[in-house]
């Protein structure tokens, strides 16, 4: 079995705005400028920060 540890799945409802579940691949952080967000989608649930911060661990190699 391959672990990825930089894959944080998140499951769509209707706090994060998602209408269907997807990942968020940490691998592929990059910074962006403010003006490029046009507008809120959502809001990420508490139970996936602690994934995003092992995932960044992960990448940033700390």
């Amino acid at each position: 079995m391959l672990l990825i540890f930089y894959i944080v799945n998140v499951i769509a409802s209707s706090v994060n705005g998602l209408d269907q579940d997807c990942y968020i691949d940490v691998g592929q952080i990059r910074s962006i400028d403010n003006s490029r967000v046009f507008d809120l989608v959502g809001v990420l649930e508490e139970e996936y920060w602690e994934s995003i911060r092992v995932a960044l661990n992960v990448v940033l190699d700390f």
